[in-house]
């Protein structure tokens, strides 16, 4: 059998979507009712408070703040779809069904990673686009048709670090603009490492659903937890003991000419290390997924 054949992976995209359709429309329902419902909202308070003297400033601020709630509950059901990857392995009959599927375990696991990770952001930003058009209804209906601005846009404007409009200032833009005058952080690298950030944090979901299947995204938010109360205690740690050398360290080294080098190679290795561990996490998923059981000592049920 080979290890990948287009006409078995696409039967098993169609034996998963018949299969688990009720997983996947619950999910798509509470994905398109969250982002639909913070535009609602967005709209709603928009009205209430509407100032007629700052017309322009309160339009770009409604949809700022829409955008950075919009994108923070994205993020986090870009996580719980990568933390549900393995979803179909939940229990011992499922365990069964999919590992008597006649495909390899490469198609499989492509099939269901590309789902919940490429699809999910897809589907997300269609939900963007509904939301939008929605909020767009609700702001002609009651405001005039010069006074919008598109969720959709500004949504993508903050994905790419764009912003267009250089008259109105909103807290993220001019935060970007504090970054760039500053002169010591370039936004390129900022907005590198933080995607590859998130990238990781996606890939750490899906190693979890890789070991547990049942109850891994509380257990992967409860490692995490653990791990960052571990990296704060030596942090402070080696600053109580070691802080007058650092500071002759920073002193010495950490010059007005090279800080701006030094800030951003940080940003950029660091960017670089995420997607290192992002390959590697996302690799022993795929190994541990290979060595799927119907019964083992993690996955019992």
């Amino acid at each position: 059998m080979d290890n990948f054949n287009k006409q078995r992976f696409l039967q098993v995209a169609k034996w998963d979507l018949t299969i688990n359709r009720s997983f996947y429309r619950n999910l798509s329902i509470i994905t398109l009712a969250g982002v639909v419902a913070i535009s609602i909202f967005a709209f709603f308070i928009r009205w209430m408070v509407e100032d007629d003297t700052n017309v322009e400033d309160m339009v770009y601020g409604t949809v700022e703040w829409t955008n950075i709630f919009i994108t923070n509950f994205i993020s986090i059901i870009l996580l719980v779809s990568a933390g549900c990857i393995n979803h179909p392995l939940r229990n011992k009959q499922g365990r069964i069904s999919v590992l008597t599927i006649p495909a390899t375990s490469c198609e499989k696991f492509l099939w269901h990673a590309l789902l919940m990770t490429i699809g999910c952001a897809i589907f997300c930003s269609l939900c963007v686009v509904v939301a939008d058009a929605i909020y767009a209804l609700l702001s002609i209906m009651v405001f005039p048709a010069d006074e919008f601005r598109s969720i959709t846009l500004q949504y993508i404007y903050s994905l790419l670090g764009i912003f267009p409009d250089e008259k109105v200032q909103g807290i993220t833009q001019y935060s970007i603009q504090m970054i760039q005058s500053g002169g010591i952080l370039n936004i390129n690298s900022f907005y590198f490492c933080t995607w590859m950030a998130h990238i990781l944090a996606i890939a750490v979901f899906a190693f979890g659903n890789a070991i547990k299947y049942k109850y891994n995204i509380i257990l992967t938010v409860i490692f995490i937890i653990i791990l960052q109360f571990v990296f704060s205690i030596l942090f402070f740690t080696s600053v109580i003991l070691f802080g007058d050398k650092i500071g002759d360290f920073f002193d010495t080294y950490f010059t007005e000419d090279v800080l701006p080098t030094i800030i951003n190679g940080i940003f950029i290795v660091g960017g670089i290390i995420c997607l290192v561990i992002s390959v590697v996490l996302w690799y022993y998923s795929y190994r541990l997924y290979c060595k799927a059981q119907v019964t083992s000592n993690m996955n019992k049920n």
